[in-house]
């Protein structure tokens, strides 16, 4: 019985670690508990039945309670040791803290349950990557930056978050580098965050702003996510794994949401393309209305114009030709629409560049982040320019005491 019984309970502990992960530790421990209450359970009344020894079920027992410990430390010590694969991009190569920062996100990568946006990072303090009580990354800030310099929120998935980077390596710490040495000194906050499609940030930033937050510029930073979350849920502007959302509101005797509607491939891209120009619109539209200026930028993807490194051809093939085509169905629509003239489409950024820039199938390295930088830095200028040409008494009087410093 003790042989039987401890494999298959073994198994049970496997399945619902990799079917129930995205849950936190205690419900994977407690899902596992469960099933093994069940079988132990099961096992005492046959072993009853057959008028066997009891202490052979608490020996069954016994050794399924090690088996499953053996488990859990198992994939511990496995997580613990195992190193990111993205460590030996080509990107990365001969820089000494890619293992180390690599190994601090697999603990920072936590999010909590947030109203509206549904999730934000936890709190996290580590060498290269630290995260405040607001889920909002660090950013490098200039040390005369003072209460009276512009602010600029910025807003995006994970690469604005900046994933492949260490605090000072992210889009907006580079920013505010750029222009603390040309130009005076910003305070950025970077609300970038991992998986977050474009509506997400757009919700962020109506929260900041209903709490009287609000900045002299906002920087949108948006592509990978919109598509790949249409490709994931086969609809147009849903968030990722919206169906894990709908399965937990359904377990809570939720009602069953109608079947949604079915798209073709290239109507679904044009759906893409033309919710996130509404997105644009509404930003620019709450610009008006609260007095900001608004950058928005389409990004980068290696399935569009770079030509790639053999790694970087790697890690966007593994991701299946299917996505591949979407994304760039997805990239042309954006690009046949008319935008608002805050829009600047820098998907191209990287066309003629022949080094490694990406670190898997969408992210880059800092060194690409300081390019994208430099493609946005001509309109961050023009966008500060408008914004200090309006803090005219009139213009002031106006906003009242709508902006506070945060």
């Amino acid at each position: 019985m003790a042989l039987i019984a401890a494999p298959g309970l073994a198994a049970l502990a496997f399945v619902a670690i990799h079917h129930y992960g995205h849950l936190s530790g205690r419900g994977a421990v407690g899902l596992v508990l469960l099933g093994f209450a069940a079988i132990y359970y099961w096992a005492c009344i046959a072993v009853a039945r057959r008028s066997a020894s009891l202490p052979k079920v608490a020996l069954a027992g016994w050794a399924a309670a090690l088996t499953i410990a053996c488990v859990f430390a198992g994939r511990a010590a496995y997580k613990a040791l195992k190193v990111d694969s993205r460590t030996r991009a080509d990107a990365l190569h001969g820089l000494d803290w890619p293992e180390q920062y690599f190994r601090e996100g697999r603990g920072t990568s936590r999010t909590y349950w947030q109203p509206y946006v549904y999730w934000r990072r936890i709190v996290s303090e580590t060498k290269y990557i630290n995260v405040d009580e607001r889920g909002i990354r660090r950013s490098w800030s200039a040390p005369d930056a003072g209460t009276d310099a512009p602010r600029i929120f910025f807003f995006g998935g994970s690469t604005m978050w900046g994933t492949g980077a260490p605090d000072e390596g992210t889009i907006p710490s580079l920013v505010a580098k750029t222009l603390a040495d040309g130009r005076a000194p910003v305070r950025v906050v970077n609300f970038g965050e991992l998986g977050y499609v474009s509506t997400q940030g757009l919700i962020r930033l109506l929260l900041e702003l209903r709490r009287g937050n609000v900045p002299d510029l906002v920087v949108t930073y948006d592509g990978v996510n919109d598509t790949y979350a249409a490709f994931q849920t086969r609809q147009p502007g849903i968030p990722q794994n919206e169906s894990r959302r709908r399965q937990d509101y359904m377990r809570g005797w939720g009602g069953s949401p109608p079947p949604p509607r079915e798209w073709e491939r290239e109507e679904l891209a044009d759906a893409v393309a033309a919710l996130y120009r509404e997105n644009v619109r509404v930003l620019a539209a709450l610009a008006k209305e609260y007095g900001f200026e608004l950058v928005s930028f389409w990004q980068p993807s290696p399935y569009v114009g770079k030509p790639l490194t053999e790694y970087e051809q790697e890690v966007a093939d593994a991701r299946g030709q299917p996505m591949a085509e979407f994304v760039r169905l997805g990239y042309a629509a954006v690009a046949k629409l008319k935008f608002p003239p805050c829009f600047h489409d820098i998907s191209g950024v990287f066309d003629s560049q022949k080094a490694p820039r990406y670190i898997d199938w969408c992210h880059i390295a800092p060194q690409g982040n300081a390019e994208v930088v430099t493609a946005m830095m001509p309109h961050l200028l023009a966008a500060l320019d408008r914004a200090a040409s309006s803090h005219s008494p009139e213009s002031s009087n106006r906003r009242g005491d709508s902006r506070k410093d945060r």
